[in-house]
């Protein structure tokens, strides 16, 4: 019986050793993969209210309209916008978050993505991305951290912090309520309020800089915002109330910035103006710039930590900013002049003095490739002064023509666009410049600035239609951006001479900016050798051009355009990369981790590790067998 009950409880023993390598087996088989997360450094900047461009910043947040359906001189209706930007600071290049609808833009310009909410339009914590938004953090974070003041201003909205549409207010126009961080914060909750009657409150509190925030937001209504109005009633709304913030103690007496601009446009930029007393007057640039380029301005501006990798990488706009010394810089009109050879045409160049800058600036020209001379009259400009450029060649052939104006250490120039002719053609004529960054097989990977030249040999009365894409025929007034997409730029010229209009030019202008899409590699366990992986990868734009892939650093193969590729791998983990680039000649790389196990005894192998777990049971099964035959011969001795 002694031995019986041994064998029993060797046989128990056995089996619940099997039970525990069992449960191993399957714990270390179902074991996910842990990638290393990115912690936001937690560094915080030393408390300052003055920043390096401002000390206060102020941004108003429109609806909808592209810049051109803003400023006069592309065709726009908004009369006092575009002098507010003629006055001081506008951006020709301001492609927003690229996305649509509302909500995403306002997640860009406050929280450094838009957190896949392209085509979403709904309430704060609604679905999976603005759950997302919901935990993440936002600039409000930064600037509380770095020990500065902020506040929002809502029109129309019923009380603080609300979450809801309510009449004119539209809760997507309000980011901050889209953040846990504020609108689960009683005190945070309290700095975004209604903006009173006429923005009664914003007012008030600029009155003051006891009472004014460092960083201020403001959100008009649907009507005032020109979501639901026409520009003519928003740019009346601004008319009235930017000079009352302009001539408020803040941006009076402090360093004070205002920013306009527009939370969305339709494939072209919108429009973007700085205003204040810390601003470039006069200033204007092509320098492409998006919603995060705000996040990057504030963060530059106080030596806050970046949210993202977006406002991260993004171009900061502080080519707006006086630095506080004298400065000035120099714009020309028109940017585009043809003649014939042997002739000449003339430029107009204008000096914009900022910083209390009162010095001469000398004038001189430059001409790239040589071939065209430029004389300007008066030479030296001052104050807010003028000078006639007159440029003239004996040599067809397009020329970019540089007027640089010094004043001892300062340097600033404007360019201008010569076409030189052969012959006169008959009646008007007209060429174009296009300006971008050039990618591969035609396309561009910028934005795309584009002058039209206009030329008669019967004098200066003469003026060049164009339109993109088959859209209406706009009168053109100054260089246009065309931003991303396949175009085509129809343009003639007419003039007021009689002369029959010029036949059509038609050219074509393609713009990818953004990578592909790509993601998904896999499946992330083999059990051979010879693997094959898998991935996604689109571009909407110029199209996937071609795929490489490598593994653990090596060097890329080249696979073509199908994800698909079959490789040879070493058991282990290994590190796989995937680049993709598209036709435009823009790149990405995805990377995965796939593992490779064929050994039959490895509970991840080919066979599970069913060979080891029937190992181990034929051993104990032989053990126990030997131990009963022992107990049993042992027992027989032990029987008189």
């Amino acid at each position: 019986m002694a031995a019986k009950e041994f064998g029993r409880r060797v046989l128990l023993t056995g089996v619940a050793l099997l039970a525990v390598l069992l449960s191993f087996s399957m714990a270390s088989g179902s074991q996910p993969t842990h990638l290393p997360s990115i912690e936001a450094s937690k560094a915080t900047p030393t408390p300052a209210a003055s920043g390096t461009y401002f000390d206060y910043v102020l941004i108003i947040v429109l609806e909808n309209h592209n810049i051109c359906d803003i400023v006069t001189t592309c065709g726009g209706a908004a009369t006092y916008m575009t002098s507010l930007a003629n006055a001081y600071g506008l951006a020709w290049q301001d492609t927003y978050c690229n996305v649509n609808p509302s909500l995403p833009n306002y997640l860009c310009l406050t929280g450094g993505t838009h957190f896949g909410c392209p085509g979403y339009d709904g309430g704060p914590n609604s679905n999976a991305c603005t759950g997302l938004a919901w935990t993440s953090p936002n600039i409000v974070d930064r600037v509380v951290g770095a020990g500065l003041t902020w506040k929002a201003y809502m029109e129309d909205m019923p009380s603080n912090c609300y979450s809801g549409d309510s009449g004119a207010y539209a809760v997507r126009h309000n980011p901050f309520v889209y953040y846990d961080s504020i609108a689960s914060n009683a005190t945070r909750c309290s700095r975004v309020v209604p903006a009173g009657s006429s923005d009664s409150v914003l007012l008030n509190d600029l009155g003051s800089t006891s009472t004014a925030s460092n960083y201020m937001w403001l959100t008009p209504n649907v009507c005032n915002d020109m979501h639901d109005c026409n520009v003519t009633v928003g740019d009346q709304y601004l008319g009235g109330l930017i000079p009352q913030i302009l001539a408020s103690n803040v941006f009076q007496n402090g360093r004070a910035a205002l920013l306009v601009t527009f939370d969305e446009g339709y494939g072209y930029p919108v429009y973007t103006a700085w205003a204040g007393p810390v601003v470039k007057r006069g200033f204007q640039t092509n320098v492409s710039y998006n919603h995060y380029s705000l996040l990057a301005t504030v963060e530059a501006n106080w030596n806050l930590p970046p949210l993202t990798a977006n406002d991260t990488a993004a171009t900061p706009m502080t080519e707006f900013f006086s630095t506080g010394g004298p400065d000035f810089s120099l714009s020309a009109s028109p940017a585009g002049i043809a003649f014939v050879a042997g002739q000449n045409r003339t430029s107009t160049v204008s000096l914009h003095s900022t910083g209390g800058f009162s010095g001469n600036v000398a004038l001189s020209t430059q001409s790239n490739p040589a071939g065209v001379t430029g004389t300007c009259t008066p030479p030296s400009l001052s104050g807010n002064g003028t000078s006639v450029c007159t440029f003239s060649s004996s040599t067809p052939g397009s020329y970019t023509a540089t007027v640089v104006g010094t004043n001892g250490t300062l340097s600033r120039s404007a360019t201008i666009y010569v076409t030189v002719l052969a012959q006169a053609p008959p009646g008007p004529s007209s060429s174009h410049v296009a300006q971008g960054t050039r990618g591969d097989a035609g396309w561009y990977v910028s934005d795309v600035t584009v002058t039209l030249i206009p030329f008669d040999s019967l004098g200066p009365a003469v003026w060049v239609q164009y339109r993109i894409d088959s859209g209406s025929w706009t009168n053109y007034s100054a260089p246009f951006t065309v931003g991303e997409g396949r175009h085509t730029l129809e343009y003639y010229a007419i003039d007021g001479y009689g002369s029959p209009p010029e036949a059509h030019h038609t050219t074509t202008i393609n713009v990818d900016r953004s990578p592909p899409a790509l993601g998904g590699i896999g499946p992330p366990s083999f059990v051979a050798s010879e693997v094959t992986l898998t991935w996604t990868g689109s571009d909407a734009v110029s199209g996937i051009a071609s795929y490489q892939i490598r593994a653990d650093g090596g060097p890329f193969d080249y696979v073509g355009a199908t994800p698909r590729a079959t490789i040879v791998l070493a058991d282990g983990t290994h590190t796989i990369e995937v680049r993709a680039m598209d036709f435009a000649g823009n790149t990405v790389i995805a990377t995965g981790t796939v593992r490779v196990d064929t050994n039959i005894f490895s509970p991840s192998g080919p066979f599970l590790g069913i060979p080891t777990y029937a190992i181990v049971v034929v051993a104990i099964l032989a053990v126990i067998v030997a131990i009963r035959r022992r107990r049993g011969k042992r027992a027989e001795r032990d029987d008189p």
